[in-house]
C-alpha cells in the first residue's frame, strides 16, 4: 500500500465498510457484505492481496478525522473520504443496512456541516444505490435532492454544488 503512517485507530470490531461500498475489483455492489468477510466482524480473509479499491477506502474514522461517537457500528454508518489529493474533497456518509437514516439527527448534521467547512469540501448522504440525497456545503447549506434536484444530476450520481458555496 502506502508509505503513510499506520492509521490512529483500528478495524478491530468494525467490518461496516466491506458491506456498504461497492468493490468494482470483485465486482461487489453496494450493500452486500463481501464475500471475503470472515464474519462477527473479525476482517476481510485475503488482507494483504485486498483490491485495491480496499487498499484506497479512506475511513475518516479510523484515520482519526471524526470524533470517537462515530465509530460505524455504533453511530450506523460509514464517514469514507474521496480523493484526497483532488479539490474538492468529497466525503460519502454510507449508511449500514437497515439504519438508513441513522445519520440524520441534529448533532450529526452539525458534524458533517463542520467538516464540509473544515475541508472546504461537500460531505454527501448517499442512498443504497451509492445516489445522493443530501449534500452539506462548505457554505453551511445544506441540499437535498427533493428540493434541489439542479444540484443532484442523474439522479445524485453527481453531485454539483454551486461554486459560490465554496471559499475562495
Amino acid at each position: 500500500m502506502s508509505d503513510s503512517p499506520s492509521p490512529p485507530r483500528t478495524c478491530l470490531g468494525c467490518d461496516a465498510c466491506c458491506t456498504v461500498m461497492a468493490v468494482r475489483e470483485l465486482p461487489k455492489p453496494a450493500g452486500e457484505p463481501c464475500r471475503h468477510l470472515l464474519g462477527e466482524a473479525r476482517g476481510c480473509a485475503v488482507w494483504g492481496e485486498h483490491p485495491p479499491s480496499c487498499q484506497t477506502f479512506h475511513c475518516l474514522w479510523r484515520h482519526g478525522e471524526a470524533p470517537e461517537r462515530l465509530f460505524p457500528p455504533s453511530c450506523g454508518f460509514v464517514l469514507a473520504a474521496g480523493e484526497r489529493d483532488r479539490w474538492p474533497v468529497a466525503v460519502q456518509v454510507v449508511s449500514l443496512p437497515g439504519r438508513r437514516h441513522a445519520w440524520n439527527t441534529p448533532e450529526n448534521r452539525a458534524a458533517f456541516s463542520a467538516l464540509a467547512t473544515a475541508w472546504n469540501g461537500v460531505v454527501t448522504i448517499t442512498d443504497p444505490h451509492g445516489c445522493a440525497t443530501h449534500a452539506f456545503a462548505p457554505s453551511g447549506r445544506v441540499y437535498s435532492r427533493t428540493l434541489h434536484p439542479e444540484v443532484f444530476p442523474e439522479g445524485g450520481a453527481i453531485v454539483a454544488v454551486p461554486r459560490s458555496d465554496y471559499a475562495a
